[in-house]
């Protein structure tokens, strides 16, 4: 009885087994049917991309078609210069622009270094410690390309990376940026919206050559060792052809550098996206107030002083793995030298960019940015010519974009001097050519005190000082008038 017992009881274990594996059978021929078409599709763009590239590393090919699926989703926008696009973990995002800066006066097709931060930092593969990118043009230009590398930049988590206008790489700390005691825009207070916030949560934006006044101190030139000024300019729904020509995005007046109340004209450029611009004034000068001119539209959250810490990080370049152009194959050689050997770029194809991450031991207490050098060159459209913003812009189209307008004093209040912008349309001075142009100041009654401009000019900005040295504190009103024309501003004297 017991020998058939068992018996028994193993013929049914093994009925058993049999029917579970056939289950099993059944369910995995099951979801290969179902996945079958996705698995040919897949295969049929690795060939495809294969085919176009002549490549024969898969993993190459691979990667080459998750990214075009990629870019053909996203839709940067225009720009005459090359598209920065950062893997994310899941897919390829724009970034912003580069290449957009100035050669040397003189060398207008030479080739520039761009220095450019990813921010936010771009995505580390925990699988080979790999980073990537990919390099877009779009139909507005084309571009040339002599190098590339990749630079991590460790430093504490209390201090910020930035690149200066100069692509020298430098720290500030959030905690010791110092926000204007007042600012306005065309006579119009912008303080709140200009002081530091990381947030972006309040901006202020403006019109081409919209004029733009900073104030640091009341009383006092703001001192300290390598002071820089640090904003962050956006150029972001404007018309992309308004910037095609290789030219600055505005210029600007430091006041009281090294006691010179004149100051000194800056100039800076800038991008599409909102960035961080930092322009070093001096290691031994001071700043006191600043006049930024903008030479088209803009939107700007913050406008500070910083002192910059030049030290205090470790810089790495890193192992440059693969250069790839979708339509050429392989362009690792031309891209990896400074040797004039260039690759070039142009709507019908893009290229992929491949690093290996730092393996260098990351303390708790730091963190580790990422800078992407560039060497090359931007290939303007040749339709520029036409356009509003072009190199070879005309003597008479510069008049005719000039407004009958009077600026407000800077700075104000002000003791005892203060300087007055104004602009003359060309179409004012025709219709009233045989008419001076008059600026006078009047006090708090109405009586006139001084005669500042009485005389014919030209169209275009003009400048004027008025020092208030004989005159008592208080308020006092400024009027610019031609013929019809005629504004009027309010300023303080305060001894």
């Amino acid at each position: 009885m017991k020998r058939f017992t068992v018996f028994r009881l193993t013929s049914f274990d093994n009925l058993l087994n049999l029917n579970i594996m056939i289950k099993l059978t059944l369910a995995i021929l099951w979801l290969a049917v179902i996945n079958l078409p996705k698995l040919q599709m897949f295969d049929a763009n690795i060939s495809n991309e294969s085919g176009r590239s002549g490549s024969g590393n898969t993993s190459v090919t691979r990667q080459s078609a998750a990214q075009a699926c990629d870019l053909q989703i996203i839709d940067p926008p225009p720009t005459p210069f090359p598209i920065l696009f950062v893997h994310d973990g899941d897919r390829f995002y724009y970034q912003n622009n580069f290449l957009h800066g100035l050669p040397p006066i003189g060398n207008q097709e030479q080739d520039i270094e761009d220095n450019y931060l990813i921010d936010p930092a771009p995505y580390v593969s925990p699988e080979d410690s790999t980073i990537s990118f990919v390099i877009k043009e779009n139909s507005l230009g084309s571009c040339t390309f002599d190098q590339f590398s990749l630079i991590a930049v460790d430093h504490s988590k209390e201090s910020t990376v930035g690149v200066t206008d100069k692509g020298v790489i430098v720290l500030y700390y959030n905690k010791q940026l110092i926000s204007p005691k007042y600012a306005e825009k065309s006579g119009i207070d912008v303080t709140q919206e200009l002081s530091f916030d990381s947030s972006f949560s309040k901006t202020v934006k403006g019109e081409e050559k919209e004029h733009l006044f900073v104030q640091y101190s009341n009383n006092e030139k703001v001192t300290g060792a390598n002071l820089a000024l640090i904003f962050d300019p956006s150029q972001r729904g404007i018309d992309p052809c308004a910037t095609c020509s290789k030219d600055y995005a505005g210029y600007l007046f430091v006041n009281g550098r090294g006691g010179n109340s004149e100051g000194k004209e800056l100039q800076f450029t800038s991008r599409l996206e909102r960035s961080v611009n930092i322009l070093p004034v001096s290691s031994n000068e001071k700043i006191s107030n600043v006049d930024i001119w903008w030479k088209h539209e803009f939107d700007l959250s913050y406008f500070v002083v910083a002192s910059l810490d030049y030290s205090g990080f470790t810089k790495e370049p890193l192992t440059f793995l693969k250069a790839e152009n979708s339509r050429d194959g392989d362009i690792l050689k031309s891209l990896y030298y400074r040797d004039s050997i260039y690759s070039s770029l142009d709507s019908t194809s893009f290229i992929t960019l491949l690093f290996k991450n730092s393996a260098r031991f990351l303390p708790k207490d730091s963190k580790r940015d990422y800078v992407l050098s560039v060497k090359g060159r931007t290939l303007l459209p040749s339709f520029n010519a036409q356009r509003k913003f072009q190199d070879n812009q005309t003597v008479l189209e510069k008049q005719s974009s000039y407004k009958f307008k009077l600026f407000s004093n800077f700075p104000n209040p002000f003791n005892p001097v203060t300087k007055i912008n104004y602009e003359l349309p060309a179409s004012a001075l025709s219709s009233g050519s045989e008419k001076n142009v008059t600026l006078k100041v009047y006090n708090l009654i109405g009586e006139e005190v001084a005669v500042l401009i009485n005389e014919k000019q030209n169209p275009g900005k003009h400048s004027i000082t008025f020092d208030g040295s004989n005159y008592p504190s208080g308020i006092y009103f400024y009027k610019l008038q031609l013929g019809e024309y005629q504004q009027i501003s309010k300023m303080i004297l305060l001894k």
